[in-house]
Order: structure tokens, then C-alpha cells, then sequence
């Protein structure tokens, strides 16, 4: 399953580099795979979803990100199988770096708030 993961990611990052715009990679054809959303995120203006209380990154620290493409997809490597993700990919000046957040396992959930979650964007 980590292979298949990998394997969306490096084609988002690399149709991306290649793509028209952002948002032409919801026509994008992946086996086990539907992209759900992709959109640009001006500089500063995302916002994360609800957190628990005392839990996370305070907000200013999403205003500090540089504008970025925000991709999600669901796979669906066998028929009882979803698995979320999401990729962050900065619009200009990428270093060609990846760096994964997540939690694994069955937690189900992806973490905004994670600290390291954008780190190396701004």
C-alpha cells in the first residue's frame, strides 16, 4: 500500500510541474485512484479544519505559507480499501524535496495541525 501511495504522489509532483493549471489535475487518470480536489491556495489563505480544543498549530502559522496547490485523492488499491490523502505542492521555487506527514494505521484522519505539516514551504 506504501508503494501505490508513493507511486500517486510522484505523478501529482510530476504532473504538476507539467500541468496547465492546479486545477487540471481533477482530470487526472490513476489506477485505484479519484482525485477528489485539487485547487490553488493563495499565500497565507488556508485554514485548517477544527481541531480540538488545545490541540495543534496556532493559525497564524498557515498565514505564513507561500500559495500552493492542495491536491486530494482517495485509493482504493482493493475493493475494502480507502485511504485518504492529500499533497501540498508550492506553486513557485519548489526544491524538489518531499517530506511525508501522517499518522498510519487505522487512525483515519489526516492532521492539519501537525507541526511539521508544511514545513519548508514558507
Amino acid at each position: 500500500m506504501k508503494v501505490l501511495g508513493f507511486a500517486v504522489l510522484a505523478v501529482l509532483m510530476t504532473a504538476e510541474a507539467q500541468a496547465a493549471t492546479c486545477e487540471s489535475l481533477l482530470a487526472l487518470s490513476l489506477p485505484h485512484t479519484k482525485v477528489t480536489l485539487a485547487q490553488e491556495v493563495a499565500a497565507g489563505a488556508f485554514s485548517p479544519p477544527a481541531q480540538p480544543q488545545g490541540r495543534g498549530l496556532p493559525v497564524s502559522v498557515f498565514q505564513q505559507l507561500p500559495a500552493f496547490c492542495r491536491v486530494a485523492a482517495t485509493l482504493r488499491p482493493v475493493s475494502d480499501s480507502e485511504i485518504g490523502i492529500e499533497v501540498w505542492m508550492p506553486l513557485v521555487g519548489w526544491n524538489g524535496k518531499f517530506q511525508g506527514v501522517g499518522n498510519g494505521g487505522y487512525a483515519g484522519t489526516i492532521t492539519y495541525t501537525a507541526p511539521r505539516l508544511g514545513a519548508g514551504m514558507a
